[in-house]
């Protein structure tokens, strides 16, 4: 079949026929064009108040996106993907077999099938909480001692929302590390509090990654540091140890290649950023909240007051504005940078993450830092003034 054949109906019959016959398990869009910021979408059967539909992840770089769509309208979207060439193979997972669809170099949708010797675990309609596949099992013993999980290896009702921050930051900072694992790599977590991604985080990447990790937690409140420093030595954590210590007066330690800084008040995120642009630490990753310190400055333009006059909006375009030069001044000074949710709302207000990872600076940077100041009346950036 040629590209520019619009009829083009393969993946949407194959699916459909699938589903009617009950033996879909679930299905993958992979190897998309250029123009796509997605790197795969995974999809299979869910059931929302009562109602069949499919749902579709968006797997990105940094984030996975869901969408759940009517049965019919998914599984038409599907097949315009593959078809109109916004992706090269489409997989469907049935019980017994899996079929690709391919498209050669000509667009050409070419198809084959491969029966399994064992039957798929069994589609059937998957209700909308079903268990998923974690990168820390509920039953991890970790879990227990830090409180998220009960000693039947179940998450307990108040540490769910924990159990889902700490897979989506492993998912994260696995993508992140995993170019500069190979020589070793010495994490430095600033503002490690409680430590229960601190201590998930040393797990995932030491004991069952394998990587060759030295860890360092920072917290002020000296009681932390010593029940966490107790915690590690029964876990036999060996290359994890926390420190007493603020963000401010705090030096690195020798060899930091990763600085990580969660939820860190205000300009707290601006001196730990400050600190890692100074020692050339490889990766940053910083999750800021109380974004105020700009907010005194803020002039509101006659022609934004209408928009900006309430006030929780004027607080969303301050933390915009206070995150965006962040990120801004981190590429003038050598890192390229990303910035975006990496966890629902419904789990934590704090859930913008801007992560840097050291390349080329890009001098420009600054010249928009200098427009965005100069269009909402604001005379410094405190994170400039640390830089210079």
């Amino acid at each position: 079949m040629s590209e520019n054949n619009k009829q083009d109906t393969t993946l949407q019959n194959l699916l459909n026929s699938a589903i009617a016959a009950e033996i879909f398990v679930k299905g993958l869009l992979s190897v998309p064009s250029k123009d796509q910021q997605w790197n795969k979408i995974l999809f299979k059967l869910v059931e929302i108040k009562k109602q069949i539909q499919l749902s579709l992840v968006y797997r990105y770089p940094t984030k996975d996106e869901t969408k759940n769509y009517p049965l019919e309208e998914a599984v038409i979207l599907l097949n315009d993907l593959l078809r109109d060439g916004k992706c090269k193979e489409a997989y469907i997972y049935n019980q017994s077999e899996t079929i690709l669809l391919k498209r050669n170099k000509k667009g050409e949708i070419q198809l084959h099938t491969q029966k399994t010797e064992t039957s798929t675990q069994v589609a059937g309609i998957s209700e909308h909480d079903r268990k998923k596949d974690y990168l820390i099992p509920a039953d991890q013993p970790l879990l227990k001692l830090l409180g998220i999980s009960s000693s039947k290896g179940e998450i307990l009702s108040d540490g769910k929302r924990k159990y889902k921050q700490i897979n989506k930051y492993l998912e994260i900072l696995e993508s992140l590390l995993k170019d500069q694992s190979k020589n070793g790599l010495h994490i430095v977590d600033m503002g490690s509090g409680s430590g229960y991604l601190t201590f998930s985080l040393y797990w995932y990447l030491s004991k069952l990654k394998g990587w060759n990790i030295k860890m360092t937690g920072i917290e002020l409140r000296e009681h932390l540091v010593l029940k966490s420093n107790e915690l590690a030595r029964s876990l036999e954590f060996e290359g994890l140890n926390f420190i007493a210590g603020d963000i401010q007066t705090t030096d690195l330690p020798e060899g930091t290649n990763v600085l990580i800084a969660l939820h860190a008040c205000d300009i707290a995120t601006d001196m730990a950023i400050a600190k890692g642009i100074e020692n050339k630490v490889e990766v940053m990753v910083l999750a800021p909240c109380c974004q105020k310190q700009i907010r005194k400055d803020m002039i509101v333009e006659y022609q934004m007051k209408p928009l900006l006059k309430h006030g929780i909006l004027l607080e969303r375009q301050c933390e915009m504005l206070t995150d965006g030069i962040r990120a801004l001044l981190m590429e003038a000074n050598g890192y390229k940078t990303s910035v975006f949710e990496f966890i629902s709302p419904e789990h934590t207000a704090k859930n913008v993450m801007i992560t840097g990872v050291r390349s080329e600076p890009r001098p420009e940077a600054l010249d928009e830092v200098a427009q965005l100041k100069k269009s909402f009346g604001v005379s410094e950036h405190y994170l400039e003034k640390l830089l210079s």
